[in-house]
């Protein structure tokens, strides 16, 4: 098709591994690498930021991508620098919650969500 051959399929040498979850295992002991994380204190706000990152791209990229981001931080993190707080204490999945999220999904996909969702009739599971 004549649209596929306008667009070029190489990301270029400048791109940012975003493709290789794995990685952010190596991009968590460069930061940690650096003085502003000497202290475990400093390296566990650092992991609550970057596990807020990750929880909020599972709306844009899915769940497997992110979970094998934050097992790629788990596997070179320190015992003293692990944090076992939650991003959002007290979160639950209740209706008000599906209801913002069903508000959210008409305004990301206004014009084609019935569309979209239609592709999963014979996949219920799924929708």
């Amino acid at each position: 098709m004549k649209l596929f051959a306008d667009f070029s399929k190489d990301l270029g040498d400048k791109n940012s591994g975003g493709l290789l979850p794995e990685v952010s295992g190596a991009l968590y002991r460069y930061l940690t690498s650096q003085n502003a994380y000497r202290t475990s204190e400093s390296r566990q706000a650092l992991v609550r930021r970057l596990r807020e990152a990750l929880i909020k791209t599972v709306c844009l990229v899915g769940v497997c991508k992110p979970l094998e981001a934050i097992l790629a931080i788990a596997k070179v993190e320190k015992p003293e620098d692990r944090d076992y707080s939650t991003t959002r204490p007290g979160w639950q999945a209740d209706d008000a919650n599906h209801e913002r999220g069903v508000n959210w999904l008409k305004k990301l996909y206004l014009h084609n969500a019935g569309d979209t969702l239609r592709l999963f009739d014979a996949h219920k599971d799924f929708s």
